[in-house]
């Protein structure tokens, strides 16, 4: 719930509900937790949820090691890998979702920020400010993974 109220330049600025004071100002409800019926144990609730909110985050870090060669990608198939990058990133975004809202339903609580992510993640950044089209599709997060029998 947002209200609007006047700033000093006389234009309206969005306050939240808990900056009026309102919902969610009591410690109470802040620290209350999540209530979800689940039929599993407390410690099976915190290791599937800890499982897949660490899956979360990496699937997150993922998606934006993809969007960065996507931004990035250049070279004689710029077209080719362009594409393929963002159909790729757009599939990995896609998980998200059900992922989080799988680690709710079974009674446990998931990514709440960037710094959450940060935390979690196993899949390493590539902050390199130029990194060839082969070392892109080359990264070993990025390779599908082949299991040989």
């Amino acid at each position: 719930m947002c209200s609007l109220a006047q700033s000093g330049h006389g234009r309206g600025v969005r306050m939240s509900a808990v900056e009026q004071g309102g919902l969610g100002s009591d410690t109470s409800e802040r620290t209350a937790p999540l209530q979800t019926p689940s039929n599993l144990s407390s410690n099976s609730v915190e290791l599937i949820s800890a499982a897949l909110t660490e899956m979360l985050a990496d699937m997150f870090a993922l998606y934006l090691k993809t969007k960065n060669f996507h931004w990035h990608v250049s070279g004689p198939h710029f077209r080719d890998d362009h594409r393929m990058l963002d159909e790729q990133g757009a599939q990995i975004l896609a998980t998200t979702d059900a992922i989080a809202e799988r680690a709710r339903k079974v009674g446990g609580t998931t990514i709440r920020s960037i710094g959450h992510i940060s935390r979690l993640q196993r899949v390493l950044d590539n902050d390199a400010d130029y990194v060839t089209p082969l070392d892109m599709l080359a990264d070993p997060v990025l390779l599908p993974r082949v299991v040989l029998p």
